[in-house]
């Protein structure tokens, strides 16, 4: 019960008004140490009750906690909200449309699972394997990957705002106009990952490896990433205004069309790649190493360099092109 009492005060603090949750260790503790209810007992059940920026799992007498739904009925009904399946083996299962809001499956096994369309509001599915799993269309804003394996996983149109995928493996996974706006993917395995397309915006991407990944088209507005792995990317087209490439080797990147502009590229090192018609204005390059950059058909009024800074051209070329010496 003191359980029960010290996650109702948690999640009643105004702390909640912001946009991340509280500590996950701390209210995965409390919601694991609650009684687990019979799904069958109606009064007793506990239901999916969102916050602002997070939920409650909480029965009709006010208690908190998870259900407990056999696996076979799950797969037959497809109604999980608030379900306790934690290290659950559930491959190749067939849960298209399925309830899983505030659902337990942690350590779950989940390897080529059809999710196809099911919701999984701030769901956690911590260290899981979903390996070649379909999460097409899925809805999952708020949902807990840390550490999962999702390789070659679909996630075309997945809705996953806010998600937390923070060392998770999504080795050649398709997120193709996927929503995953604030999502943190720091130190993610994203190597060969398809982002065309995809809704990125204010998405933590710092120290991620995003070795050969596409990102062509993708909104990566406000985006952290910085000491990311970015060898052989293609952000062709994509929007990177005001994004945070602090410290990034750029090595075989494509940045063709991209837009650039008031993007931080303080300490970037550019190997080899293509800067094509990119828009790079009143972006900022103190530190940066562009010796090796065809700069000649990018955009640079405004952007900002300084004694660190190695262009491919003169300081009086940067002067007739509009950059700014600090």
């Amino acid at each position: 019960m003191r359980a029960l009492l010290a996650l109702t005060a948690l999640l009643g603090t105004p702390a909640l008004a912001a946009k991340k949750p509280p500590s996950l260790d701390a209210a995965y503790r409390s919601v694991q140490a609650s009684a687990v209810a019979n799904f069958e007992d109606e009064e007793a059940r506990y239901q999916f009750i969102p916050q602002s920026s997070w939920y409650i799992c909480r029965s009709k007498d006010g208690d908190v906690g998870r259900n407990s739904v056999p696996v076979d009925r799950l797969r037959k009904n497809r109604q999980g909200d608030c379900a306790n399946f934690t290290g659950a083996t559930l491959e190749d299962f067939d849960l298209k449309g399925a309830a899983l809001d505030g659902a337990d499956l942690n350590h779950a096994r989940l390897a080529r699972v059809q999710l196809k369309g099911a919701r999984l509001k701030w769901s956690d599915l911590n260290y899981a394997d979903l390996a070649k799993a379909d999460l097409e269309a899925v809805a999952a804003p708020g949902a807990r990957f840390v550490g999962s394996l999702l390789d070659q996983a679909n996630l075309y149109q997945a809705k996953l705002e806010d998600a937390v995928l923070v060392s998770a493996s999504l080795e050649r996974a398709n997120l193709k106009e996927a929503s995953l706006p604030g999502a943190d993917l720091r130190g993610a395995r994203l190597v060969g990952t398809i982002f065309a397309k995809a809704d990125l915006r204010s998405a933590q991407f710092a120290g991620a490896d995003l070795t050969g990944a596409g990102l062509a088209g993708a909104d990566l507005r406000r985006a952290d990433l910085s000491r990311a792995e970015l060898a052989g990317a293609g952000f062709q087209g994509a929007d990177l205004r005001e994004a945070h490439l602090y410290a990034a080797t750029l090595e075989r990147v494509d940045l063709s069309g991209a837009d650039l502009r008031g993007a931080n590229l303080t300490k970037c090192e550019f190997k080899s790649g293509s800067f094509k018609d990119a828009d790079l204005r009143e972006a900022w390059l103190s530190g940066a190493d562009l010796r090796r950059a065809d700069l000649s058909s990018a955009s640079l009024a405004g952007a900002v360099y300084d004694y660190q800074t190695r262009l491919p051209f003169s300081a009086a070329e940067a002067k007739k092109r509009g950059m700014r010496r600090r």
